[in-house]
């Protein structure tokens, strides 16, 4: 696992390391090294990133990221746009949805449901998140 970066919340290496632990169990090298850069950019910018902005992660394996992508999407781990661009990873959303954490220290995140969003600071190790659930429209 990479290290996050300087300005990543505390706590994100043990999230990176533990999320989906489940789901990343049978995944290969490539493709959870370019998970971990996926969900970093949702917790340190509050966005996914771009297929592009994940290459140097997915050939430092051996891979292209939208192979890495693919795999991901089949392990049901992230979700996919019909353009390739990533529209989830759990827990994050990249859609606005009822569900929004402001993250101690960064970015303002939309989670998936409710359930993430009371997660998402503790699994980040930030003291502490507002959690800001506004009615569906």
């Amino acid at each position: 696992m990479t290290e996050p970066e300087p300005s990543a919340p505390a706590g994100t290496a043990g999230f990176l390391a533990a999320g989906g632990a489940g789901k990343r169990a049978g995944l290969a090298a490539g493709p959870r090294a370019v998970y971990q850069a996926v969900l970093r950019a949702f917790a340190t910018q509050g966005r996914p990133p771009e297929p592009a902005e994940l290459e140097s992660a997915a050939r430092r394996h051996g891979i292209t990221a939208g192979q890495a992508l693919a795999t991901l999407a089949a392990a049901d781990v992230l979700g996919l746009d019909d353009e390739g661009r990533i529209r989830m990873a759990y827990p994050f959303s990249a859609a606005p949805t009822p569900h929004l954490v402001t993250i101690a220290g960064g970015p303002l995140v939309y989670s998936m449901c409710a359930i993430d969003a009371l997660g998402i600071p503790i699994m980040l190790g930030t003291e502490r998140g507002d959690h800001l659930i506004r009615p569906a429209q």
